[in-house]
């Protein structure tokens, strides 16, 4: 496992995979239409790249990246729950 820093301000590669597999699954619960588990996964994602930001191990084009993509997941999923989903059975 690759655990070491990069050089300077750059994110631990370790890091910046935990976030990607946040992300992916994400992705894949929300492809699958699985709502309680996609906003799971977007409170998750958005607590640890507060948790990076705060430590300091993400650098201005990573940190503009992943925020722009946690707001924009929060736009997408606004009202992304199983409240207005009608039964199919």
């Amino acid at each position: 496992e690759i655990s070491a820093c990069l050089v300077g301000s750059e994110m631990c590669i370790r890091d910046r995979r935990e976030l990607e597999d946040i992300n992916e699954q994400l992705r894949l619960n929300a492809s699958n239409n699985y709502r309680d588990a996609t906003l799971d996964n977007l409170k998750e994602l958005e607590t640890k790249y507060r948790e990076l930001s705060e430590k300091g191990r993400l650098n201005k084009e990573q940190s503009e990246h992943y925020g722009k993509m946690i707001d924009d997941y929060k736009a997408e999923f606004k009202g992304f729950t199983h409240k207005e989903q009608k039964a199919g059975w």
